[in-house]
């Protein structure tokens, strides 16, 4: 046989043999080393536990604004990206999130005028 037959020649699943064979070492190095990804598993499961304690504890506090004030939009929409974030698998940001929401809601920052309306929010919204 020459060299570019046995090129050709397949394991039964169309697979080349020497494709063949670096999956094959591909799969021995994954299999040889599982116990580095379950320390990260349990680490990231801690860090997203507490991500997801400290948003709700920061929404039991925005509940207590109305919900036509425009403080409460902007701190839900930093708990939304926590929570987010969270589910992508990045809790880094998540205490920085969180502390701005809770800053946002206590300071309550951002005040309409007397007969003014945020465009596109609240229950009587036209959008």
């Amino acid at each position: 046989m020459t060299s570019r037959a046995s090129a050709r020649r397949s394991f039964g699943s169309g697979v080349p043999a020497r494709w063949a064979c670096r999956a094959g070492f591909v799969a021995l190095v994954i299999v040889a080393a599982p116990g580095a990804g379950w320390a990260q598993d349990a680490e990231f499961a801690e860090e997203a536990a507490k991500c997801e304690r400290a948003v709700d504890d920061a929404r039991s506090l925005l509940v207590q604004l109305p919900a036509s004030d425009p403080s409460r939009r902007f701190a839900e929409s930093d708990l939304l990206t926590a929570m987010t974030e969270m589910a992508a698998g990045e809790v880094d940001e998540c205490p920085d999130l969180v502390a701005r929401a809770r800053t946002v809601i206590e300071t309550r920052p951002y005040r309409l005028r007397p007969g003014e309306r945020m465009h596109g929010y609240g229950p009587d919204s036209q959008n």
